[in-house]
């Protein structure tokens, strides 16, 4: 349940899907995300920083390594998979992991989870999902 590159501290392939989004939707200048130019954005709520995937106006999508965010449907909560901390359980991720997303829905975005397996067992459906997401708050943010 994982790809192989964090040595970067981001995935190659969370930025493949990134890179097709925003060919597709024609975006990329106006989105963030590590590969890109400037990029993830960071955010602070109560003296903590995060950093996001992606962003594009109020729109995030976090893109969550199955082993790394202890994938509940592969990880039970007193489960440590997340290789670089031992001592992490499945529970204090999935906190930390909320926590990230309140800090962004505080700062009024709207944010989509999309994990690993889910996109490599079927690209053009997480593809159009993330799609669809980024079109239906884009509307709303425009007032449509």
């Amino acid at each position: 349940h994982q790809n192989g590159n964090m040595k970067l501290g981001y995935s190659k392939i969370s930025q493949e899907l990134f890179d097709t989004i925003v060919n597709i939707l024609n975006i990329k200048s106006e989105s963030k995300y590590a590969s890109n130019i400037g990029g993830e954005m960071s955010l602070r709520l109560n003296d903590k920083n995060y950093l996001y995937d992606y962003t594009y106006k109020n729109i995030i999508i976090e893109y969550n390594g199955d082993l790394y965010h202890a994938n509940p449907d592969f990880y039970s909560t007193n489960e440590c998979p997340n290789p670089f901390n031992k001592n992490l359980s499945a529970s204090d991720i999935w906190k930390a992991d909320k926590d990230k997303i309140l800090c962004a829905e505080y700062h009024g975005y709207k944010v989509l989870t999309v994990w690993d397996s889910e996109y490599i067992k079927d690209k053009h459906s997480t593809v159009e999902r993330c799609i669809n997401f980024i079109n239906l708050n884009r509307n709303l943010d425009l007032g449509i």
